[in-house]
């Protein structure tokens, strides 16, 4: 083999390298998180996301509780397995949920917390979006097992003045998606219930109830 062969074979060995060494990383880059923080922050970006319904269903346990507290009304605040966690994503797609994780988790053992920054179509029209709540992962096996959002005490009265001032607005009717209030007495339940559908779902049983229809 001649002096210029030998220069391409080893050129073509060095780009097969390369390529070989690219794809592994791009394997690498693929995989998806298992740590309780990785899956917390990566789940958060996703809730929202009409692209990303899958890759958050990729992380979730089939048997995943997802919590929401307190409670949207008409709804246990309750929803358990793929199914209705998938429900839940695709609600939160269709209202502009939006959620900006503060800082890194902090992670104790196969839970992780972290404050988020919480904002949908309801809170904005409200004038009070972001909404700070706090969230709660808890991992199995590098998939999540339970994921709960609970607004902040600190924002419970501001979400609620917003709300009642927005239904004064309104000639006394409820923000569209939300029940009638009977009166001041129940402004702060009604503000605390749908600030938690800013974090992923309420209005999921409402929905399935409007398809029936």
């Amino acid at each position: 083999m001649n002096r210029v062969s030998k220069v391409w074979v080893c050129m073509l060995a060095v780009a097969i390298g390369f390529a070989a060494g690219d794809g592994q990383a791009a394997r690498a880059g693929a995989a998806q998180p298992s740590d309780p923080a990785s899956l917390l922050a990566t789940f958060a970006r996703a809730v929202g996301d009409p692209q990303a319904i899958d890759t958050a269903l990729g992380l979730v346990a089939d048997d995943m509780v997802l919590r929401i507290t307190p409670a949207p009304p008409g709804t246990p605040g309750l929803w358990t397995g793929k199914d209705e966690v998938r429900q839940a994503l695709l609600y939160a797609s269709e209202n502009a949920v939006h959620g900006v994780l503060q800082g890194s988790p902090q992670v104790n053992g196969n839970t992780a917390t972290a404050t988020v920054m919480m904002s949908n179509r309801f809170l904005v029209a409200w004038g009070v979006a972001p909404v700070k709540f706090n969230t709660e992962l808890v991992a199995d096996g590098g998939k999540i097992k339970s994921f709960t959002n609970t607004i902040a005490p600190e924002e419970r009265q501001r979400v609620a003045t917003a709300a009642q001032a927005y239904q004064a607005a309104q000639a006394g009717q409820a923000p569209a998606g939300m029940p009638r209030t009977g009166g001041p007495a129940d402004g702060i339940p009604l503000a605390l219930a749908a600030a938690a559908v800013a974090c992923l779902l309420g209005g999921v049983a409402a929905r399935r109830r409007y398809r029936r229809a």
